[in-house]
């Protein structure tokens, strides 16, 4: 799966601030509510997005990226309780395509 290139670690922490599974804005920025505001909005698939640079990206792997720089490129990202809007860092996992998959049928039984 192509999830496209995302930001730096570097510029990712130079935007936000983490807590409770939100990326927190540190700056005043057009596409936001202000400092301290909780960043992104809820896509039309029920997933989390915020925009950097004019471009939207997935919560979750932004999330991850701040916590631990970029993402392996042979794995995928997972919400360990399948919740898609659940980005704590406790909740994400790298995981290869077979289990991620795993994961999607068992929600679905």
């Amino acid at each position: 799966m192509n999830r496209g290139i995302y930001p730096p670690q570097e510029m990712i922490k130079s935007l936000f601030d983490y807590k409770g599974g939100f990326l927190i804005e540190r700056r005043n920025r057009r596409s936001t509510k202000g400092i301290g505001s909780k960043s992104g909005r809820v896509s039309n698939h029920g997933r989390l997005r915020v925009s950097i640079k004019g471009k939207d990206y997935l919560h979750a792997i932004c999330v991850w990226i701040w916590h631990n720089g970029e993402l392996p490129v042979e794995l995928e990202l997972d919400h360990i309780n399948q919740s898609n809007c659940d980005d704590r860092i406790e909740n994400l996992r790298l995981v290869d395509r077979s289990e991620n998959m795993k994961n999607r049928e068992g929600a679905n039984v």
